[in-house]
């Protein structure tokens, strides 16, 4: 990496685009130190494919310098959804962030959602469905929210094998 380059980027987390000579965006990246993170791409020990070719079209580099790490996240998603660089794939689709969403309702549910639409306490944002649903899973054990939002007879089949309380059985 060009010493220039490494000397002008901070110790602060960010957001970091390679450019290519025309100029077009071909990837954008976060960290919580913007310097060791663009440093880590220019050792040659710790290369991959995609970084290779990253570094093929490598031109230019900027940074725009964030509060905190999940600033960065947040603004990484965004402008890889207004940029679309052809070597990020996360955020491409433009699915928005999944939340865990424990309802306002009179009989609490516990659910995975991608907006914050319905009320209720809202933890979160994940990037990846197996993130939320580990820490649904992980709750839902702890905890023992209803799964249901139902009034049924006899309870739901949770209440049955043990996975909810049983608030959806009647009295």
């Amino acid at each position: 990496m060009h010493k220039t380059i490494q000397k002008l980027l901070p110790n602060l987390p960010g957001v970091y685009f390679f450019k290519n000579q025309a100029g077009e965006v071909v990837y954008i990246g976060k960290a919580k130190n913007l310097r060791h993170r663009v440093h880590s791409y220019f050792q040659k020990n710790n290369r991959d494919w995609k970084v290779t070719l990253i570094l093929a079209e490598y031109h230019d580099l900027d940074f725009i310098i964030t509060k905190n790490e999940t600033e960065a996240m947040l603004l990484e998603a965004d402008l890889i959804q207004q940029h679309k660089p052809p070597f990020n794939t996360v955020f491409k689709d433009g699915q928005p962030f999944l939340y865990i969403l424990v309802t306002a309702s009179k009989l609490p549910t516990l659910k995975i959602v991608r907006n914050k639409k319905e009320k209720g306490e809202y933890f979160g944002p994940f990037l990846h469905k197996t993130q939320a649903r580990g820490v649904h899973r992980y709750i839902m054990n702890t905890i023992r929210l209803n799964v249901c939002n139902k009034k049924l007879e006899t309870g739901c089949l949770d209440y049955h094998l043990g996975n909810c309380p049983g608030t959806c059985k009647p009295d």
